[in-house]
């Protein structure tokens, strides 16, 4: 959900954001179990554009988020439950270029993610024995760079019947302890 107005200037547009994510993913390897997380974040984000080919915007959110964390091999259970605390920042610039027959927009990025997971009880379950371990807090983060080309080739035939070749590689890199 977002409420977006434009700025004075009217050259740009702000947006204050909530994002609600609910996310399941269930495993079936060595490990069979289940993971679910509910969070939140808000935050803030402005595009501006300084004519009509070329965009810039930035954003900045906060978030918390529950996840639950069931896993079961050979005969043991573990569960978990534990908070998480995000922050993310990024920017965009893209320019478009136009040509008979030939649309392309170019979008360079650039995201950062600092993730702290609290320190949580971990249940372990073997045959009738129960114990708990206690699992330190963890630091996540990440930074990931992309150059995005849209290209949009038109082919031939009158308005009605032009063919369209879309191609959109993407080069990305990153680095941190999520990637």
């Amino acid at each position: 959900f977002a409420l977006e107005r434009l700025a004075d200037n009217e050259q740009s547009a702000i947006g204050e954001f909530i994002h609600l994510t609910h996310e399941k993913a269930d495993f079936n390897t060595e490990y069979k179990g289940n993971k679910n997380t509910d969070s939140v974040n808000i935050g803030i984000y402005k595009v501006y554009t300084a004519d009509v080919d070329l965009m810039n915007s930035m954003y900045f959110s906060a978030g918390i988020g529950n996840t639950d964390l069931s896993l079961k091999r050979d005969g043991m259970l573990m569960d978990s439950s534990y908070l998480s605390y995000q922050f993310q920042t990024g920017f965009s610039v893209g320019r478009m270029h136009k040509a008979k027959g030939f649309l392309g927009v170019f979008e360079v990025s650039v995201d950062g993610l600092y993730d702290y997971q609290t320190g949580h009880q971990l249940s372990i379950t073997s045959g009738l024995s129960k114990f708990n371990r206690l699992v330190s807090g963890k630091t996540r983060y990440e930074f990931i760079g992309r150059f995005e080309p849209k290209l949009n080739f038109e082919f031939g035939g009158n308005d009605l019947q032009k063919r369209n070749l879309q191609i959109s590689p993407l080069l990305k890199c990153g680095t941190g302890s999520m990637t």
